[in-house]
């Protein structure tokens, strides 16, 4: 995260990625460095010593290939539109027309995005309509030719701002681009803007001082979640239909968005096993997550699912284990970070009223070195969580988990700050390392979004996303905004 030596923010290995709760369809799960800007190369930045910890980028989109009503170019799926474009039902010029319109909206509302570029767009959008009229056949084609995209503004696209809401490194421009996010351009993939994160990509709330606050999409006095929160909103709201974002502990799956990985819809859910945890914390999911959780394992056991309920009090220890790790693991903190970046850091002036940091980041400062040196004298905390994963991928076996993914529906602005327990439920699959998708389930009673997090064991990602598509023919997945 350098500047000149700032090679910040630059990339992130490819994967894919996870979450449904606060505000949108499905997903799917990925590791990342907290806060950390990704290099060019895919690696996070850090100083000497050992290797860091893995980072993956996400690449989402709206599951389902649902039939949109007449004249509607938002809501159906990548893969759909992609089909119309190809069949010529469509253009690439109205599709992207199409979503930018609707992100207009969306950033009135909400502020999904850090910064717009519609124009280069609307022209990219003419010269692919120009390329598939050229073509001898749709093979020919990238596989995402004319698909409007989003990518999160922490992981680096040529020519855009790469700051992750540090005010030290407002006026950064990117030289190259991330490998995740190459591939996705090169794809046939069309950049719209780059989105909202938290300071540094270190909280579950997209705020900062360089791009303000993003908020729910279903109701601005929410927060979107983070850090991928405005990548969320740009989903949840139809203004894109794929999102590149991060996820380290539940950055993805806290805001929410949809993931595509092969074609699982072959994949049958009959006589897989479902595996429902109970009295996993001290501060358990409000009653509407467990019953939309509980109507979740019903609809799979009625397509031929086996569902079994066991008590996991071991997963209590979840996020004093996930903060050891990343301590124990992590070269580079948050205040390394800002001095690499060259913020010139100083207590009097954070505190001041014109602070150009964020209270998460703050507070994080606060205990990170004292945290840091109390869990790194202990490797029992490690060899804790070394068990743990052991544990929980036995009892998954060759079946998968649904999981609340955070206790409590969609919270106010500020509401997380201080409270690091609040994502246990998501931090624990990045500590373990399993594959995750988070699925939608409809509104809540105050027509905030419900979620799940499918869970399965290592290399069965094919799982998570069969069951996602499961659920969301049975459920119906991810409900619009009425905005």
């Amino acid at each position: 995260m350098r500047d000149g030596h700032a090679r910040g923010h630059q990339g992130g290995r490819a994967r894919v990625r996870a979450p449904g709760l606060w505000l949108i369809r499905s997903l799917r799960h990925v590791g990342a460095t907290p806060g950390c800007l990704i290099g060019a190369g895919g690696e996070p930045v850090h100083e000497g010593g050992r290797e860091p910890a893995r980072v993956d980028a996400a690449v989402g989109w709206r599951l389902m290939a649902v039939a949109a009503p007449p004249g509607s170019l938002t809501e159906p799926s990548a893969l759909a539109l992609a089909a119309a474009i190809r069949a010529g039902e469509t253009s690439a010029s109205e599709v992207v027309d199409a979503h930018i319109e609707v992100l207009r909206r969306a950033q009135a509302r909400s502020r999904p995005l850090a910064l717009e570029r519609f124009a280069e767009a609307r022209e990219e959008a003419a010269a692919a309509d120009e390329e598939i009229a050229g073509a001898a056949s749709a093979e020919e084609l990238p596989p995402l030719v004319g698909i409007p995209c989003t990518i999160k503004e922490s992981i680096a696209v040529r020519g855009m701002p790469n700051c992750s809401g540090l005010a030290s490194r407002r006026d950064y421009r990117c030289t190259e681009t991330a490998p995740s996010a190459q591939r996705l351009l090169d794809a046939g993939a069309i950049l719209l803007g780059v989105t909202n994160t938290s300071e540094l990509t270190l909280w579950i709330e997209s705020s900062n001082r360089v791009y303000g606050r993003t908020s729910n999409i279903y109701d601005p006095t929410r927060t979107a979640g983070g850090s991928s929160g405005g990548e969320g909103v740009a989903v949840a709201s139809g203004g894109s239909p794929i999102g590149l974002g991060t996820d380290f502990g539940g950055s993805i799956r806290l805001p929410a968005s949809s993931v595509v990985l092969g074609d699982p819809d072959t994949i049958s859910v009959d006589g897989l096993e479902v595996v429902l945890f109970e009295a996993t914390s001290r501060i358990p999911a409000r009653r509407e997550l467990r019953d939309a959780r509980d109507r979740a394992a019903g609809e799979l056991e009625a397509a031929g699912a086996r569902v079994r309920r066991e008590p996991m009090k071991d997963m209590r220890r979840a996020l004093e284990l996930y903060l050891a790790a990343a301590a124990a693991w992590s070269e580079t903190g948050a205040r390394d970070i800002l001095d690499q970046a060259g913020a010139e850091f100083s207590w009097r002036r954070a505190l001041s009223r014109k602070s150009p940091h964020t209270a998460a980041l703050l507070l994080l400062l606060a205990v990170e070195r004292p945290a840091g040196r109390m869990v790194r004298r202990t490797r029992r905390a490690l060899a804790a969580a070394v068990a743990l994963a052991r544990e929980v991928a036995a009892r998954i076996g060759d079946g998968v988990l649904l999981h609340p993914p955070f206790p409590r529906v969609a919270p106010r602005h500020g509401a997380t700050v201080g409270r690091p327990w609040v994502i246990a439920n998501a931090a624990v699959f990045n500590l373990i390392g399993l594959p995750v998708t988070q699925v939608p389930l409809g509104l809540g009673q105050r027509g905030l979004p419900l979620g799940v997090q499918v869970v399965a064991g290592r290399g069965r990602d094919h799982q998570t996303i069969a069951v996602a598509l499961e659920l969301e023919r049975r459920l119906g997945g991810w409900v619009p905004p009425s905005w």
